[in-house]
């Protein structure tokens, strides 16, 4: 199928971004001819999918551990869990609380920034190609 590629830097090139009404970072438009079949935006990127893999190994890890427990360990951490059991709701609803916040608040944001300046552009570059 032919067509034009054209890519706009969105913080560079404002005029471009106002007529075409783009509002958000990785914007794709596809036209036919002159005339606007398509668009899909997407924000967050890399980081959100760096969140969202982590938010996977994190519900993955006790579903692992379970299968792979023997039936004597399995049993020996229920023990130690069952014991804990209070604190362990305590600890868990503060967590999704604080997540809550987080998000609400615009702070998850702000955490992104940090990340994305640390985190190796090869790393964020990866995430690109899935």
């Amino acid at each position: 199928m032919p067509g034009t590629l054209l890519i706009v830097n969105y913080d560079n090139d404002r005029e471009l971004r106002k007529k075409l009404g783009v509002r958000t970072q990785s914007t794709v438009i596809v036209y036919k001819g002159a005339t606007e079949k398509a668009r899909v935006a997407s924000e967050g990127g890399a980081v959100r999918g760096i969140i969202v893999g982590l938010f996977g190994i994190g519900a993955a890890i006790p579903l692992i551990a379970v299968a792979c427990a023997s039936r004597s360990g399995f049993n020996a951490a229920r023990g130690w869990v069952l014991q804990h059991i209070d604190g362990i709701k305590k600890a868990f609803g503060v967590f999704i609380l604080l997540t809550g916040i987080t998000i609400l608040s615009g702070a998850d944001k702000w955490l992104e920034a940090r990340v994305v300046a640390i985190v190796p552009d090869a790393w964020i570059g990866a995430t690109a190609l899935f």
